[in-house]
């Protein structure tokens, strides 16, 4: 072999060094391609060592340690719920205080939503853990600069637990059952969280949900109504009548059926119309649904005029404990909608 034959060759193995350490350490750094996925049993990095100055997370459904000089922030008010662990940050792109670059991130799916609930559990990424009971299912992840580190902490220490009764989701209560109401005079049924009032009073039923704090009125124009004891974040009504809906409609003063016919409204099996009505965030959604040629549903749906964007203390009012935020009314009423049968 002459001289530049062995050099040849020499920096063919040096290249297939390098390629070969290379993709070894991008094998150890993600895990491989099927790194922490759990099915029923399975988690990352079991060997991690619990340090007794870490802190616990628990809530939602879930518990996990983490690193006492890390931070956990949770966002529940959209789909998926996210608890996001990470640290601080004083960088001008911090989000929250923390480095979003650093986050491990944990996407809840509660089973009741449905689709969103299959995605997440069909759902496969290089670095990340699927973990599975018989009501959730929970993604968690980091990106291409995510902390391996910290994402085998929480990993090692995942698990499942009771819910507490305040911790919500978006249209699920979490800790609360749903139940069923049926009302066999009017022939109705249909099902709201236990978490939710529900008072009836002779024709109508209302289910309201509120939290107790004192605040000006938002829609006192005036300026001279007293302060509100409660914050209201969830009224509706349900109301039969026995007239058929366009009938009903044309003997109303208000909205008319000229103005009703031009909205029509339909949630999976029931169908109708609906209209609001109100001025500067105070006011409310009006929904006809017809149940028999004979009968019609009325349903009223008040606006919560305290999370308007025009009322400087929304946000304020958005973050305080045990509130039902503007997207948790919506899935939570379009499930008590979709829960409606008619039995006469």
């Amino acid at each position: 072999m002459n001289k530049n034959t062995k050099i040849i060759w020499g920096i063919v193995m040096a290249v297939i060094v390098i390629v070969g350490g290379y993709f070894s350490f991008i094998h150890v750094l993600t895990g491989g391609p099927d790194y922490g996925r759990t099915g029923p049993v399975d988690r990352p990095a079991a060997d991690t060592v619990v340090d007794s100055n870490w802190k616990t997370y628990s809530g939602y459904g879930i518990e996990f340690k983490y690193p006492s000089d890390a931070v956990v922030v949770t966002d529940c008010t959209g789909t998926p719920c996210q608890v996001l662990v990470s640290y601080h940050s004083s960088s001008t792109d911090a989000i929250q205080g923390i480095d979003y670059n650093k986050k491990v991130q944990i996407q809840l799916y509660w089973k009741g939503q449905g689709t969103y609930y299959e995605e997440a559990a069909a759902r496969k990424t290089a670095t990340d853990s699927m973990y599975k009971s018989d009501k959730m299912a929970v993604h968690v992840f980091i990106l291409e600069k995510g902390d391996i580190k910290l994402f085998e902490i929480v990993g090692s220490t995942f698990k499942f637990v009771n819910p507490k009764n305040n911790d919500k989701i978006v249209g699920v209560f979490l800790g609360s059952d749903w139940i069923t109401h049926t009302d066999s005079q009017y022939g109705i049924t249909f099902q709201y969280p236990s978490l939710i009032s529900m008072v009836q009073d002779g024709e109508s039923i209302t289910l309201s949900h509120s939290v107790s704090y004192k605040h000006p009125d938002p829609c006192d124009f005036k300026g001279d109504a007293p302060s509100l004891d409660k914050l209201s974040d969830l009224k509706v009504s349900f109301k039969v009548v026995n007239q058929n809906l366009k009938d009903f409609v044309q003997s109303s003063t208000y909205p008319g059926w000229d103005y009703v016919s031009k909205n029509p409204f339909k949630s999976g099996s029931v169908s109708g119309f609906k209209v609001s009505s109100g001025i500067e965030g105070c006011g409310e959604y009006i929904y006809y649904l017809t149940i028999s040629p004979t009968k019609t549903l009325v349903i009223h749906r008040g606006y919560i005029a305290e999370f308007n964007s025009i009322n400087g203390n929304y946000q304020k009012y958005l973050s305080l404990p045990g509130i039902v935020t503007p997207n948790q009314e919506e899935e939570i009423f379009t499930k008590i909608i979709s829960s409606l049968n008619f039995t006469k």
